[in-house]
């Protein structure tokens, strides 16, 4: 199971030491048949101060398949897909000539650049697209202090 780092502003993402790039390139190989690595359940992430938003795409998940969980600094995205129709189940005249689709469970975790307020997060299936959104906790956000005169 791969976690991904959301990069530190303070050091640039090339500046990764080169044994864990090519450890995070190679960790996908040698998985069995079916198994989903997380380089393949592509991810967008930005944040726009107020909250961090992801988007995953998941076609052909329904709701039911689906499972988010927010704990500390971490989010689990989880899905078990409806398997697919094997040659048994199709006529006997079938050939599978391609197989592509991804099949079977997949999980990926995200650790989180900040801390969130959990109870807020909401998640949307739209298209085969889930887009979750993170409010960032209060104790983030920047606060503007007043500055008051000495009376002078």
């Amino acid at each position: 199971m791969n976690t991904f780092n959301f990069p530190s502003t303070r050091w640039p993402v090339f500046a990764r030491p080169i044994p864990d790039l090519m450890s995070e390139l190679l960790s996908s190989q040698g998985q069995p048949s079916g198994a989903t690595s997380a380089r393949s359940l592509p991810v967008n992430a930005w944040s726009d101060g107020k909250a961090l938003h992801i988007e995953a795409e998941l076609p052909g998940l329904a709701i039911e398949d689906i499972e988010l969980t927010v704990l500390q600094d971490e989010l689990t995205l989880k899905g078990t897909p409806q398997p697919l129709p094997d040659l048994s189940e199709r006529d006997d005249e079938s050939t599978m000539l391609l197989e592509e689709r991804r099949s079977g469970a997949f999980e990926r975790r995200l650790k989180l650049p900040f801390e969130v307020k959990a109870d807020d997060v909401t998640a949307e299936l739209r298209n085969g697209v889930l887009l979750v959104t993170l409010p960032r906790s209060e104790a983030e956000l920047p606060r503007r202090i007043q500055v008051r005169s000495s009376g002078e």
